[in-house]
């Protein structure tokens, strides 16, 4: 994984075939869509539509602004196209940093989402200052708990409650020391 600057600063990542980086206004017709899709934002506190999407993406923009991170847009390099979003937030009121990864599901399958998480793992540990990453994952949500598991975190025992979601959450995380061994693993 490379990290850049672009011009106003802001930090962008690239893996093997993806681009990191900050989401903007231009952004929305892409996250409106993977808020709208049934599969995809079933995990993600459930379908919005389209003014509901745009005032998370402002609030993710906001995020960015505030604390200098947050969710990353996920491009394709190869396409050029949004593909969904990946990176560390504070979704409850507590101290913990999330990081959490979602993409469209004409994407799924092939890894994309595992290889934005692996970038934004590092991304939370080396800018962010987290001692610990944690991931609130929905029961029902398989293909999250195997990014999860692939990037060596483990599941807490814990739940949580996000405000959106009608069911709780299981915490899964993962501490520096375990990234640094388990960071090895990815090529991007």
């Amino acid at each position: 994984m490379k990290t850049r600057n672009n011009p106003a600063g802001a930090a962008w990542l690239e893996t093997a075939r993806l681009r990191l980086r900050p989401p903007c206004a231009d952004d929305a017709p892409a996250f409106s869509a993977l808020m709208r899709d049934t599969a995809a934002a079933d995990s993600l506190r459930g379908v919005l539509d389209a003014a509901a999407a745009r005032r998370r993406l402002d609030r993710q923009i906001q995020e960015w602004a505030s604390r200098g991170y947050g969710k990353f847009a996920v491009i394709e390099k190869r396409s050029g196209r949004w593909i969904g979003r990946a990176g560390p937030s504070h979704p409850r009121a507590e101290d913990e940093l999330e990081v959490g990864w979602a993409v469209l599901p004409a994407y799924w399958g092939r890894g994309f989402a595992t290889e934005a998480a692996s970038a934004a793992m590092s991304f939370a540990f080396d800018h962010c200052g987290a001692d610990r990453v944690f991931h609130y994952i929905a029961p029902s949500n398989a293909a999250s708990r195997s990014v999860a598991r692939k990037l060596g975190s483990v599941d807490s025992g814990r739940t949580a409650d996000l405000s959106g979601l009608n069911a709780p959450v299981n915490v899964w995380s993962q501490c520096r020391e375990n990234w640094r061994a388990n960071r090895k693993r990815f090529t991007c």
